[in-house]
């Protein structure tokens, strides 16, 4: 099973109202770390003086080539940067 079947099968059981609270939380948190290991681009932003940075999709600044977020701990994809 790869990661992205198991986010929908996750999010199907959150989203259902058969399960107990309890297990649709536990449901709920898989997804959100199921996600964070997949790879997000990341977005350049650019200063007036011509300087930059890279910013993970969670707003934070991150260093070129760095493979996790420091703030939210997002996986992070380089390629094509």
């Amino acid at each position: 099973m790869t990661k992205e079947e198991a986010i929908r099968r996750l999010k199907r059981i959150a989203d259902n109202e058969a399960y107990a609270d309890k297990f649709q939380d536990a449901c709920r948190l898989a997804v959100v770390a199921l996600e964070k290991q997949t790879p997000k681009k990341t977005t350049i932003d650019e200063y007036d003086d011509g300087t930059y940075s890279y910013i993970c999709p969670c707003g934070a600044e991150v260093e070129e080539n760095q493979t996790y977020c420091d703030i939210c701990g997002q996986a992070l994809d380089w390629s094509d940067a």
